[in-house]
Parts: C-alpha cells; structure tokens; sequence
C-alpha cells in the first residue's frame, strides 16, 4: 500500500468512469439485445462504435489523470517485463498465444467439425450472440474492437485500476477488485461465458502482479480476442458450405 496524495485525487474520475460503465453496461444489455434481436439495421455496428468510445475515452482518462498525478508510466504498468523467470513467463505466454491464435484459425478453416464444434460452443454461451458479428462490416469492425479491447481493458483493470487501488489497500485487494471488475464487465455472456472470463481475468491479473508489465498481457488479450474475431468470420463464410455438406453426407 502506498501513500494517498492530495493529487491522487484525480484518480477518482477515472474510477467514476469504470463504475459509471459497469453500471449503465449491466443496463444498457437488455436495450441492445432488444435492438439487434428486432432487427434494427445497423445495431451491433453501433453498440461495437460505442464500446470503441468508451473504451479509449476511459483509457485515455486513465493514463491522463495518473500522469497528471504525479505518476509514472512505468508503475501505471507500461515498463519493461521484470527480467528472469518472471518475464521469462509472460513473454513466452505472448508467443504462445499468438501461435494458438494462428492454429485455431488454421483449424477453423481446415475442418468442418472444427466449425461444427464451434458452432455449437457459441449457441451453448447463449449471450455472446450480442456481440457475434453477423455481416462483413461487423466483422471488419469486430477486429478493431478486439485491438481495442486487448489494448484498452488491460490499461484500465490490469495497470490502472491495481494501482489506484493499491493507494489505499493491499496489492492483493486490489487485484481481486480488478479480477471481479473485469468479469463484472462481461455478464451479457452468461454463466458459461462468465466462467471463461473469469479463468483469463485471474490469468491475466497474476501475470501481471508476476512480470508487473502489461505489455505481454496487452499481446496475449488481443490474441484471444482476435482468434474469436477469425473463428466467427470462417465460421460464417462456411455455414452455407457446411450446411449442404451435412445434407449430403
């Protein structure tokens, strides 16, 4: 636990905004499944730009006001991974999940069962169709939001919300604000989908107290986020293919 300042004061805005978007995300669900479930044209491309908003706008507050505070980068979590073992480990979990992302993808593309398996896991979440892109736009914009997400969240539950935190509690306190924060931030994806959510916050949020950089976590978010975002576009552009394959079969 470190020492509140008189400046630290202005990390409440940031953490105002995380609470704000928590509470009116859990509202909002509902508006937006009703949108899209209706068929309001152009309703995921919306709900995709308005996360993109946020998201940077809570980021940028983020690192604007933790500067402004007298804060550095590098305790805000954007120095360089701890060297040794610790670093060691978060940079090989990077090259990991990039070459997972590229085998799945491969996969995905290779193998009707593979997609037929896919299918069926995305059905059994039940609320990730809110965000599934359905159109070639929303896939395009999907990508970005992945980008985003990788980017953005873990500035604002790995690097900011830890440390802010950690002003006036223990760092362990602190992380598990974050880990429930961050799985708070994804109920529209239902139990099944909360559970996945969850094992990547603790991943995330323990690799982060080990090699006390986000930079790996910041590759290794956008990795999982960009496999889902290449796993929906071919799971798409083969379902008429696959649908006539299993008539015939």
């Amino acid at each position: 636990m470190q020492t509140f300042t008189q400046q630290d004061a202005l990390l409440l805005v940031p953490l105002a905004a995380i609470a704000l978007q928590l509470i009116l995300g859990f509202i909002r669900e509902k508006q937006w499944k009703a949108r899209i479930e209706s068929g309001v044209p152009g309703a995921r491309l919306r709900l995709y730009n308005e996360t993109l908003v946020v998201l940077w706008t809570i980021a940028a507050l983020s690192v604007g006001l933790w500067l402004a505070s007298g804060r550095t980068w590098t305790e805000l979590g954007f120095g360089w991974p701890a060297s040794g073992w610790r670093g060691g480990i978060a940079w090989g979990l990077a090259a990991g999940s990039i070459l997972y992302m590229g085998y799945t993808i491969v996969q995905t593309a290779r193998s009707r069962d593979a997609r037929t398996s896919v299918r069926k896991q995305v059905a059994d979440m039940g609320g990730i169709d809110l965000i599934q892109p359905r159109r070639p736009a929303e896939h395009d914009r999907f990508v970005l939001l992945s980008i985003t997400a990788g980017i953005t969240e873990e500035i604002i539950f790995r690097g900011f919300l830890i440390g802010a935190l950690a002003l006036v509690m223990p760092a362990w306190v602190a992380a598990v604000v974050a880990v429930a924060a961050f799985t708070l931030g994804h109920l529209y994806q239902g139990p099944q989908g909360l559970i996945r959510v969850f094992g990547l916050s603790v991943l995330f949020t323990g690799l982060y107290l080990i090699c006390g950089s986000i930079w790996p976590l910041m590759i290794i978010h956008a990795a999982v986020d960009l496999t889902a975002a290449g796993v929906f576009r071919l799971i798409d552009a083969f379902e008429e293919k696959d649908r006539l394959a299993a008539e015939t079969a």
